[in-house]
C-alpha cells in the first residue's frame, strides 16, 4: 500500500470533510490500489498555491477504465475520509 500526496481544488475539499463527496476520480498514473492512503491538499487555483489544508482519506475500492466504459487509463476510487486539518504552508 501506498500513500499519494495529490493537489485538490477547494470545492472537492469541502465536499469530502463535508461528507458528501466519497469518490475520486483520477488519471491511473499512480497504480491506485485499494488501502492506499491519499494525502490530497488544497489547492487554489485561481491564486496558483496551496491553501495549507490537507485531508487524508483511504481508498475502499479501484475501478480502472476501460472497465464500465471508463476512458483506458482513468480510475474512480471510493474513499473514506479519516481526517483534515489546516497547516502552514
Amino acid at each position: 500500500m501506498k500513500t499519494h500526496e495529490l493537489k485538490i481544488w477547494p470545492e472537492y475539499f469541502n465536499a469530502i470533510v463535508e461528507g458528501r463527496k466519497t469518490f475520486e476520480i483520477r488519471w491511473n498514473d499512480r497504480a491506485f490500489q485499494e488501502g492506499d492512503s491519499l494525502n490530497l491538499r488544497e489547492w487554489e487555483p485561481l491564486r496558483k498555491r496551496y491553501s495549507g489544508r490537507r485531508l487524508d482519506a483511504e481508498t475502499t475500492y479501484v475501478i480502472v477504465g476501460p472497465a464500465w466504459d471508463l476512458p483506458e487509463g482513468m480510475a474512480v476510487m471510493s474513499i473514506k475520509f479519516l481526517r483534515s486539518w489546516a497547516g502552514a504552508e
